[in-house]
């Protein structure tokens, strides 16, 4: 009960009696502890909670705030309250129309955005910040409540992936080699600056579309069709992993040889593919040229060799091997060419001339492996690197027995 006590005076002013008014607060009381047990359960949800939260009231001084906020601003909760807002927590637009208690005010709703506050000690936090206006009973906005949730890894994470992004840009933008990629549908999702040069399409016409059918022959598409649902579901192929030699197709239909290394990679678990690829044509009609000469060298009647640049044997032909009759390459391969002379010191009368013209022919005798001889022509040049070091000699020898006779 709630007791109050009153004196009754009587005529000549002494109290002589008490009326006591006793009313049963019963009711109040069980309202109360339920308040304070309500206050107490919002304050430990608010201390739980992830984000910051505080409340600032209209003379912009932050009325309450949560554990998480505290730590948040690198203070503590006590020094806090009654603290004006921007001295806690400061951003550029504080002071400014854009002050999230000016905004409210004069908006009267809800709103969020990215931020960069300030904390006392200087300390810079990105933040998502949630803005809602704090009303009274009758409905009147008397503050705001904001919610702080610290975003500077995820702000970091981005700028980091930014600069992956731009690196990745600019290596792939300056690469020789053709860069592509294609999703788990088989739609092509990169192309790069050599890809443009090498199919003769830009970005925007190939972008979403399918590659095999815009790049490979229409002798391929079987195979790829095959492949490309194993690859869907495991990644595996036939090329993965691998280097391999196709024939690729360009915009104006003409084909051409590639070199293509191909992997895969997992993205949102699905299955894409990424391929380096580079035109092999003129390694292609290099390789054909020396198999032509190779072919022409090697059937040649003229016993031709190549030496290193000391004048040692790193190739010979078939003629050259039966005309000084030699069964076997290894029997020859490393021994000076003037092993086969029967004169040696002709060497130095020819390699005085090579290295005043750069090449010379004439006769010497040769001396076979019998220890016979027989009378040669000779024709024998340098081979130089590009910085004009001599790096082999090249000789071409004719039997010309016949003739002396």
């Amino acid at each position: 009960f709630s007791n109050k006590f009153y004196p009754i005076f009587d005529k000549n002013g002494e109290a002589t009696q008490i009326a006591i008014f006793s009313r049963d607060i019963t009711e109040q009381r069980r309202v109360e502890e339920t308040l304070k047990e309500l206050y107490l359960q919002t304050e430990t949800l608010l201390n739980a909670a992830a984000d910051g939260i505080r409340i600032i009231n209209k003379d912009f001084r932050v009325k309450a705030l949560n554990d998480t906020m505290a730590k948040l601003a690198g203070m503590k909760k006590e020094e806090s309250v009654g603290m004006r807002c921007s001295d806690m927590f400061k951003a550029d637009f504080c002071g400014t129309e854009d002050c999230s208690l000016v905004r409210v005010l004069k908006e009267k709703k809800t709103f969020h955005r990215e931020t960069v506050r300030t904390r006392p000690d200087g300390k810079k936090i990105f933040c998502l910040e949630v803005v809602t206006p704090l009303k009274d009973v009758n409905g009147d906005v008397i503050g705001i409540i904001e919610d702080f949730r610290d975003i500077s890894e995820l702000k970091e994470m981005e700028e980091k992936l930014r600069e992956s992004e731009e690196k990745f840009r600019i290596i792939t933008s300056s690469a020789y080699d053709a860069i592509v990629m294609m999703d788990s549908n088989g739609n092509i999702s990169y192309w790069n600056k050599a890809a443009e040069r090498m199919f003769g399409y830009k970005a925007e016409e190939v972008l979403g579309k399918h590659l095999h059918y815009l790049i490979a022959p229409k002798i391929l598409h079987e195979a790829y069709r095959r492949g490309f649902e194993k690859f869907k579901n495991t990644g595996k192929g036939v090329a993965v992993g691998k280097t391999i030699e196709l024939t690729a197709l360009k915009k104006d239909g003409t084909e051409f040889p590639v070199e293509l290394s191909l992997s895969s990679v997992k993205i949102k678990g699905k299955w894409h593919a990424i391929g380096i690829i580079r035109d092999i044509t003129k390694r292609k009609e290099i390789e054909e040229e020396i198999k032509i000469r190779d072919a022409a060298i090697k059937s040649s009647i003229n016993g031709i060799v190549i030496t290193d640049s000391l004048g040692n044997l790193i190739y010979v032909n078939d003629s050259f091997l039966k005309m000084w009759k030699y069964n076997k390459p290894e029997e020859v391969i490393g021994k000076p060419i003037i092993s086969f002379w029967e004169k040696n010191e002709d060497y130095r009368e020819i390699l005085s001339k090579l290295v005043d013209l750069g090449g010379w022919t004439g006769e010497i005798i040769g001396e076979r492996k019998d220890g016979s001889t027989f009378p040669v022509q000779i024709s024998i040049n340098f081979v130089k690197d590009e910085k004009g070091k001599i790096s082999n000699i090249f000789a071409s020898f004719v039997d010309i027995t016949e003739q002396k006779k």
